[in-house]
């Protein structure tokens, strides 16, 4: 997990013990998570372009080009998120988790099980949460 920029936070997870979660940060993170995958799940570019964020790093258009060809190029069945934890600073949200997105290939018609660990980063733009960085597998940008 990539924590550039967010040193000093305190991690949200599903676990408790010593330092428990706040159940409202990590309930925004995981919410975070689903709304994405749900603008996904019934695609648009419009609807994809408004939840990420103007200044996505590292390149903007690169990143919604490479979502739009994951969810063109095959067809889509099933897509989930496992979140593991949560971790905030003032206006950014790192959210980790695992993910598995189920599709069948437009040319060969096989099906095909995807799984992989990704990191989103959320910042708060004049309250409204939108997707600021991606690291690891994003399940998006795969079919």
């Amino acid at each position: 997990m990539i924590l550039v920029g967010l040193s000093g936070c305190v991690a949200q997870g599903a676990s408790g013990g010593a330092g428990a979660p706040k159940e409202s940060e990590y309930a925004l993170g995981k919410k975070l998570i689903q709304e994405v995958f749900s603008v996904y799940r019934n695609y648009s570019r419009d609807s994809f372009d408004a939840i990420v964020s103007r200044d996505f790093n590292p390149i903007r258009s690169e990143y919604v080009n490479a979502v739009e060809r994951g969810f063109y190029g095959a067809q889509q069945l099933d897509l989930y998120p496992i979140v593991d934890s949560v971790v905030t600073n003032r206006d950014l949200m790192s959210v980790s988790f695992r993910w598995e997105k189920k599709v069948v290939s437009y040319s060969s018609g096989n099906h095909q099980n995807l799984t992989g660990r990704a990191e989103y980063v959320f910042r708060d733009e004049g309250g409204q949460w939108r997707l600021y960085r991606v690291d690891g597998d994003d399940p998006l940008s795969r079919s």
